[in-house]
């Protein structure tokens, strides 16, 4: 694949992104935070008990197809950093069924 062809692809998942993170409201789904309030950007949190195929912000990266990381982020919830963090640290703590990794 050309550069040029990667670095379009790039730009069409980070569009995606994007929208799916307007579309959702930009903001946390447990504090209700934007990225300008925390500093951080906001995360996409797998649902436990579903297939993670790979990391949200690790697909946009590599250009994957959007119809892919539509997919993804269909099964994921959009948190800050901190809450992302901390609801990952209660699911080992509560026992709750683990993200399965392809």
């Amino acid at each position: 694949m050309s550069a040029k062809t990667q670095a379009n692809r790039r730009e069409k998942a980070r569009a995606a992104k994007a929208a799916e993170i307007a579309h959702r409201g930009g903001r946390c789904l447990d504090c209700g935070k934007t990225p300008q309030e925390t500093g951080r950007p906001l995360e996409f949190d797998h649902r436990p008990g579903t297939v993670k195929v790979g990391e949200v912000a690790r697909m946009v990266s590599e250009g994957r197809s959007v119809p892919k990381i539509e997919a993804e982020m269909a099964k994921c919830d959009l948190r800050c950093q901190p809450d992302h963090a901390d609801v990952g640290k209660q699911r080992i703590i509560d026992g709750a069924p683990p993200v399965l990794r392809v």
